[in-house]
């Protein structure tokens, strides 16, 4: 999906009039208080300071990610957006979930299983997400992020794909 989106006019094309369908300029909080002076002063503050200073990276304001976030979503899936103590978001594309030692399913140092970077519990529950911070053709090193840091906006349209996965890979028990 992502070489479509590169590299063909017509799915790029695609995923643009999606992102311009449903996120437009960007969704925006409106204060609807009893307080006149308190919503002005919330909706004055999320567009000074709050829209400006999102991205960790400093780069977009938060309507450009929120435009980013779903265009990535659509294309890939899946997206993770990491709240940092600083307040702002680090987004995680979904190619950089991925199982630490490069490829394949494995277990974690916990004793849990990890599919497709992401270490789940025996009911299927993620627990942590292993983000890779430095890739090469033999090896991935990575970060593992617990479950609970890390808003993961996924495709969840089946029941339960991960009994699915443990089936597939002979780990379940029946």
């Amino acid at each position: 999906s992502r070489q479509i989106d590169e590299g063909n006019i017509l799915g790029s094309s695609l995923l643009d009039r999606a992102v311009d369908n449903i996120i437009g300029e960007g969704m925006v909080p409106q204060a609807l208080t009893k307080s006149a002076k308190w919503n002005d002063t919330a909706e004055t503050l999320w567009w000074s300071e709050f829209d400006k200073q999102a991205d960790a990276r400093g780069l977009d304001s938060l309507s450009d990610l929120q435009r980013k976030w779903y265009r990535a979503k659509k294309r890939d899936g899946d997206i993770g957006l990491l709240l940092l103590t600083s307040g702002r978001v680090q987004t995680i594309e979904s190619d950089y979930v991925q199982t630490p030692t490069g490829g394949g399913d494995t277990r974690s140092a916990q004793g849990l299983d990890i599919i497709d970077g992401v270490e789940i519990s025996a009911a299927g529950r993620p627990v942590a997400f292993h983000v890779a911070t430095s890739m090469s053709l033999l090896s991935v090193k990575s970060t593992r992020v617990p479950a609970q840091d890390l808003i993961w906006f996924f495709e969840n349209n089946r029941l339960d794909r991960t009994a699915i996965m443990h089936v597939l890979i002979g780990k379940a028990s029946f």
